[in-house]
């Protein structure tokens, strides 16, 4: 188990998680951090190969680029 920078909970083996490029995070934990950051709520993508605790971040490219 980790601890996660965006919360103190440890990262249980098949809590629902959240495969970031910076980390594994908790979801709950995420979609709160990225609620508060960006104003709603994240793209998160199921997981493969059975994983069905773990998400992925859907990464969106800028609009204006």
């Amino acid at each position: 188990m980790q601890r996660s920078p965006l919360c103190q909970m440890l990262v249980a083996r098949y809590a629902p998680q959240v495969v970031a490029i910076t980390g594994t995070y908790h979801r709950e934990c995420y979609e709160a951090w990225y609620f508060g950051r960006f104003g709603r709520r994240p793209t998160l993508l199921a997981g493969t190969n059975g994983d069905r605790h773990r998400f992925q971040v859907r990464e969106v490219r800028d609009k204006a680029a």
